[in-house]
């Protein structure tokens, strides 16, 4: 939740992290043929654009 300041004197706050941002992932698992495809599979699901 955000509250609005009575304080018209008051700069914005500048946002700690600028987005879209790029974030490396290390992912780790069994020696697999297919590790790196699932993994992908499992990425694109929730960040599509990647």
């Amino acid at each position: 939740m955000t509250t609005q300041s009575n304080n018209p004197n008051k700069q914005p706050e500048t946002p700690l992290i600028a987005f879209p941002t790029h974030f490396d992932l290390k992912i780790m698992g069994a020696n697999h043929p297919d590790f790196a495809a699932e993994i992908l599979k499992a990425v694109q699901t929730h960040a599509p654009d990647t």
